[in-house]
């Protein structure tokens, strides 16, 4: 079997609901030079099953976790097996339209300088319905201006340059969360980033799924990522103005978390310009 250009990497653990379209959305895409390498982590739903429906594809490489041991350590897991020149990340509520390989894998080839591509995209509601685009920073200027106050990639979205990961590392296993926030201060620091325009993938957010004591453990890791990573990109002493706010959050009382949460969202989006565009759909 000849080597691939892409390994797309996948981890699931119970994601039964969304599984299906997930898959699809990476065999339907254009360009088809790819591995796809799915990690069951020790799902307990019908997972299993589902992704059983697709033995025989010769593009799909199941790997079944005998117990979960989270998404930080399986994404190592399938990255050292994957024999691509690129590392495509996937997740299993999201869906990558058609052409996203195709374009970045275009730009990766003709911008040896660029370790890691992401993409603009729709967020999206349980049943598919828009909600909105995110026009994320674009340029490896932009990007790093914006690294310290907030993570300019969609972790979805992302093409690695295999030789990056090589020579910076995996995911920090230490980190439940924002493993990926991490990650790209070390890529950043050896190579430039970009973000495509292009909304090449739907970002789904179901509605009640985070409660409040899993976004008090993701503001604990964003904080701790942010602290690791920092050292690799030298930007204003002012940029502690976002640790600081993740620091008071994480010490707030649990419900008052939503609050300040939906108070900075609000804050960042009416200063679209300088970090992103949201629009919402009518």
């Amino acid at each position: 079997m000849a080597v691939s250009t892409i390994s797309v990497v996948l981890s699931v653990y119970n994601g039964e609901q969304y599984l299906r379209d997930s898959v699809t959305s990476i065999l339907r895409q254009t360009y088809q030079g790819y591995e796809f390498i799915i990690i069951n982590d020790g799902s307990t739903d019908r997972t299993s099953e589902i992704l059983n429906t697709y033995k025989g594809d010769p593009r799909i490489r199941v790997v079944n976790n005998p117990v979960n041991i989270g998404l930080t350590r399986s994404l190592n897991k399938a990255i050292s097996t994957a024999q691509g020149r690129y590392i495509a990340r996937m997740d299993v509520d999201d869906i990558s339209l058609p052409e996203r390989f195709q374009k970045q894998l275009e730009f990766m080839e003709r911008s040896p300088d660029i370790g890691v591509v992401g993409t603009s995209y729709y967020d999206i509601e349980d049943d598919g319905k828009k909600m909105g685009e995110i026009i994320l920073p674009i340029k490896d200027n932009q990007i790093r201006r914006a690294m310290t106050k907030f993570n300019p990639f969609n972790h979805s979205s992302v093409m690695i340059r295999s030789q990056a990961l090589k020579e910076v590392g995996s995911y920090d296993e230490k980190l439940i969360y924002s493993q990926d926030y991490e990650l790209w201060f070390r890529i950043l620091n050896r190579y430039r980033g970009h973000n495509l325009p292009e909304k090449l993938l739907l970002k789904r957010n179901p509605k009640g799924s985070i409660t409040v004591a899993i976004k008090r453990k993701q503001l604990y890791y964003s904080l701790m990522a942010w602290r690791m990573g920092r050292r690799h990109i030298s930007n204003s002493i002012m940029d502690y103005r976002y640790y600081l706010r993740l620091k008071l959050m994480y010490l707030i009382p649990s419900f008052m978390i939503p609050i300040l949460r939906n108070a900075f969202t609000r804050q960042r989006c009416r200063r679209q310009n300088r970090y992103y565009v949201v629009n919402l759909v009518p």
